[in-house]
């Protein structure tokens, strides 16, 4: 039986570092699942991608939905749709 595909997009505006690279690795070591990552920059370029990951760059901050959907947009141009859609905030990771 095939893994389930699950897009994720993550937004950040590059401003916590540390707690973006937990958030990466902890979605990184999920198992039995076939991840499509995109990174959206809200008024930035992403500066931590992961190697598999899409990025989108806004040139402005559109708030937390407008990132939300342009990264959501980005995923659905894939070569395979996803079974579940997940946003995730480079802050995810407590203090």
């Amino acid at each position: 039986m095939p893994h389930p595909r699950v897009h994720v997009v993550l937004l950040t505006v590059n401003n916590r570092p540390r707690k973006e690279r937990a958030t990466q690795a902890a979605l990184l070591a999920k198992h039995d699942v076939d991840l499509r990552i995109c990174v959206v920059g809200n008024d930035c370029t992403p500066g931590i991608v992961p190697a598999c990951a899409r990025t989108v760059v806004l040139m402005e901050n559109l708030g937390i939905p407008g990132g939300r959907n342009a990264g959501s947009r980005a995923l659905a141009e894939t070569d395979l749709p996803g079974d579940y859609l997940f946003f995730l905030d480079s802050n995810a990771i407590p203090p």
